[in-house]
């Protein structure tokens, strides 16, 4: 239950544009991280909270990838690892298992570029793509 409310607590700050964006300035001083392509949540409206290299990000309702940590974030493509949750509603039960994310086909939207493909592969799961369409993720 509290780690309900912790996710409750973030998807709020979501929605409310107050979870910081990871910076990588240090690393590549020659590069801005604003320049770099974002992804986008599934949750909070559409086109909503596009950040670059989240440690969380929300796919749907119950539905989300925590302790991420991205071993790579270009102009072409990204590689994370983290946690999946998805529960099947407020009381449970919930699925969580370790996942690689690969995020990849760069697109723009006013301007913005972002990754349209997520590839979620998780040991002994089903490997699955998802695609920003509309400005929602959708299963293929």
């Amino acid at each position: 239950m509290r780690r309900m409310a912790a996710v409750i607590a973030g998807v709020a700050a979501l929605g409310f544009g107050l979870v910081p964006v990871a910076s990588q300035a240090a690393s590549a001083p020659a590069r801005s991280v604003t320049s770099l392509p974002v992804i986008y949540s599934g949750m909070g409206g559409t086109w909503a909270n596009a950040s670059v290299r989240p440690r969380l990000f929300v796919l749907g309702a119950l539905y989300y990838m925590e302790s991420m940590s991205w071993s790579r974030w270009t102009d072409s493509g990204a590689l994370g690892h983290g946690k999946q949750i998805a529960c099947a509603g407020a009381a449970g039960p919930c699925d969580n298992y370790r996942v690689t994310i690969t995020l990849t086909h760069v697109a723009r939207h006013d301007g913005r570029r972002y990754y349209a493909t997520m590839k979620i592969a998780g040991k002994r799961h089903k490997t699955y793509w998802l695609v920003m369409r509309d400005g929602w993720w959708h299963h293929t």
